[in-house]
């Protein structure tokens, strides 16, 4: 009778900075496949030392996934510096010891330090890798777990990567839509939340990039002109708006990125961006508003009478929007499930949203 392998297959992700978004999804199916994949900003503790810990992974490992892409490399050819690091350590152990497999996420040179290595083409686009070059990726795997008598990481089934989503959440004035977010944020939830810009002063309590972006307006007027802001508004005489910068922060490291904007605003957005996810929330009738409105005590009956005439004009472009929430008074939980159940059911799309190529490479 032969013993089961005691171990699964070490494999050590070797990649740059910008291309975390697709090597974090990849981590995840390789784990899911049964290899012990090791990824630094999954595996690297607060307080561990680097310059420790990575040259120990290295040499632990049974194979190292060399990453390649236009970001990774040099004109030159030279690799980038994390990953020479990586191979540096890798090539201090015998010939054999460690299999090198250069993987290429697009098209791009591969470097003469891996050209004596077969290379393979994980090509990511749209969310989603290549499936051939998933394929041949695990069979290498699957060959190099023999070889040592590891576990033999599972034949491949499905692979579909959902992409990023800008989710926008809008409504009228009071029905809660900073209060969703604010839960959100509590409940820990995986998203990548906006501050938005704006020029007026911070208000009691507000602190700065947490809530929101504090600038002036000459400031303000220069983001403009350098084209950095997906959308911009006057309020008041102040402006307000969305940098394109804080938007491919999330999408780069593959998380859904919230964004809450008035009535207007998200109408104009859907208008020059219709792959935006647009969630309109209300409330179930004009009376449950105004209790919204009147819980706040920040408002004279004048301002919650003119808020109210608002909302009637805003929830008769409801059908504008992709989906509609109804925000019952005391079920904040309820309704924060049912914009998850969208994101969800987003993802599932057989033809998901793709974000424009502006939000979604380094800027």
């Amino acid at each position: 009778m032969i013993d089961k392998p005691e171990r699964p297959l070490k494999v050590f992700l070797c990649h740059s900075s910008e291309d975390k978004a697709a090597i974090r999804i990849l981590y995840k199916e390789l784990i899911n496949n049964g290899i012990d994949a090791w990824l630094d900003e999954e595996n690297l503790l607060p307080g561990q030392d680097w310059q420790i810990e990575i040259p120990a992974a290295v040499r632990s490992s049974d194979a190292i996934i060399v990453f390649l892409s236009k970001k990774s490399i040099t004109k030159e050819g030279y690799i980038q510096k994390e990953i020479n690091f990586a191979l540096n350590i890798a090539e201090e152990k015998p010939d054999g010891t460690i299999f090198i497999i250069p993987s290429r996420l697009e098209e791009c040179d591969v470097p003469s330090r891996l050209s004596k290595w077969q290379y393979v083409d994980l090509f990511f686009e749209n969310g989603m890798f290549s499936s051939k070059g998933y394929e041949m990726l695990i069979k290498a795997l699957r060959i190099r777990s023999i070889q040592i008598g590891a576990s033999t990481p599972k034949d491949l089934y499905f692979l579909r990567v959902p992409q990023p989503l800008l989710i926008v959440i809008s409504g009228p004035s009071g029905v809660g839509k900073n209060t969703l977010v604010k839960r959100m944020k509590e409940q820990g939830l995986p998203f990548h939340f906006i501050s938005p810009v704006t020029t007026r002063q911070p208000q009691q309590g507000e602190s700065q990039d947490k809530d929101y972006i504090f600038t002036s307006k000459d400031e303000f007027t220069r983001m403009i002109e350098k084209d950095q802001l997906l959308e911009y508004r006057n309020i008041y005489g102040d402006y307000e708006g969305t940098l394109k910068q804080q938007i491919r922060d999330g999408v780069q490291i593959g998380k859904n990125v919230i964004l809450c904007l008035d009535v207007k605003s998200a109408e104009a957005l859907k208008r020059y961006l219709p792959e935006a996810v647009l969630i309109f929330i209300t409330t179930e009738s004009e009376e449950e508003l105004r209790n919204f409105l009147m819980q706040r005590k920040a408002y004279s009956e004048d301002e919650i009478l003119l808020r109210l005439a608002a909302a009637r004009q805003e929830n008769t472009r409801m059908n504008n929007f992709d989906f509609i929430v109804v925000n019952h008074n005391g079920q904040l939980d309820f309704t924060l499930k049912a914009i998850t159940k969208i994101i969800s059911a987003e993802h599932l799309r057989a033809n998901p949203r793709k974000l424009p190529s502006f939000l979604t490479k380094a800027g």
